[in-house]
Order: structure tokens, then sequence, then C-alpha cells
């Protein structure tokens, strides 16, 4: 693997080989990973990258191939979170309902058009 790009929860991370051992917080996006001219992209919840010198470990609460994503069913989902969110005025029930929206409106931003 030439390179590996990170959500992190502090910004875009771009890990080569030999970066610096390091721990990061991923946010919901996509960890595009380069090998030569391939390249592959995952949409991740959220999760950890353990980045080691050797190897980039990542460990995601969900991840997808991009191109797997059903817009209509993102669609669907954001909905529901939103209606959630403005049915309720339970905070625990509102807490993951902003999750949902906050995932779902990430996944939309990186279904290939």
């Amino acid at each position: 693997v030439d390179m590996v790009t990170i959500p992190a929860s502090s910004g875009e991370m771009g890990v080569l080989p030999q970066h610096v051992p390091t721990v990061a917080q991923m946010k919901p996006g996509v960890v595009t990973v380069v090998n030569g001219d391939k390249i592959e992209k995952y949409f991740v919840s959220s999760g950890f990258a353990f980045i080691h010198k050797d190897r980039t470990d990542v460990c995601a609460v969900e991840a997808v191939d991009v191109h797997d994503i059903d817009p209509v069913l993102v669609q669907q989902g954001l909905d529901e979170a939103n209606a959630l969110l403005n049915s309720t005025s339970d905070e625990l029930i509102k807490a993951e309902a902003q999750i949902g929206i906050d995932v779902y409106t990430a996944m939309q931003a990186v279904i290939p058009k």
C-alpha cells in the first residue's frame, strides 16, 4: 500500500510508509487506500486508526465500499433520523438521532455520482 487517507476527527490525515506511530479517532467519512494505480474507497461511520511504521490498522464500527451505498436507503435513514430528532424531548434519543444525521449526511457526500 502506497498511502492511506483517514477521516480523522482532527481532519483528513494522509499516511505514507514509515509514518510516525499514531492513534487517530475517525469521524464519519472515507478511508482511501492507494496501491499503485488501484484506489479503494470505504465509508466508515467511526472508529480508530492505529498507524504503525509498516502498516495502518483501521478498526471501524461500520465500513462499506462507497460503490455499495444505496442513495435511496441513505435518504430514507436521514429522513427517519430527522423525524426522530424533531419528535422527541428525550435527550438520549435526540443524541442517537443526531449521530444518525451526522452519519447519513456524511454518506450522502460520498455517494458516487
